[in-house]
């Protein structure tokens, strides 16, 4: 029938939207350009793909793993993004700074890898590895 010839070309005209919105959005730069290997070929994933971090038993930190890949989070580059009762206007990226060493954006890969300004967190991180 029509419709089952339509089907393809549906499901690639979807799949490349998705991708080209999660490329195009600033708060989802976790996922911009993420890689898959197959055969030891790296290949970019696909958007539909089945993302490993769903796989964490804790609820919990599944769930701070998706927040964070996602941009809902309470992280500095997240938080100041838009304008407040008090404060009208965003702060521009460059001026949301880590709260620990106000010297680099708090974004998750500054606050999970980065940041040493704060005992707590050296060791939580420490505790992770």
């Amino acid at each position: 029938s029509d419709i089952a010839a339509l089907e393809p070309q549906l499901k690639t005209a979807l799949y490349r939207h998705i991708q080209e919105s999660i490329t195009g959005s600033p708060k989802l730069e976790l996922l911009h350009s993420r890689a898959t290997y197959i055969a030891g070929q790296r290949k970019l994933a696909s958007p539909m793909e089945f993302r490993p971090y769903l796989k964490v038993k804790g609820k919990t930190h599944r769930q701070a793993l998706t927040s964070l890949v996602l941009s809902d989070h309470r992280l500095a580059i997240e938080l100041l993004r838009r304008g407040t009762r008090t404060r009208s206007e965003s702060v521009p990226r460059a001026l949301r700074l880590c709260r620990f060493c106000l010297a680099a954006v708090e974004d998750p890969l500054h606050a999970l890898f980065v940041c040493s300004a704060s005992a707590e967190l050296r060791a939580f991180r420490t505790s992770f590895w």
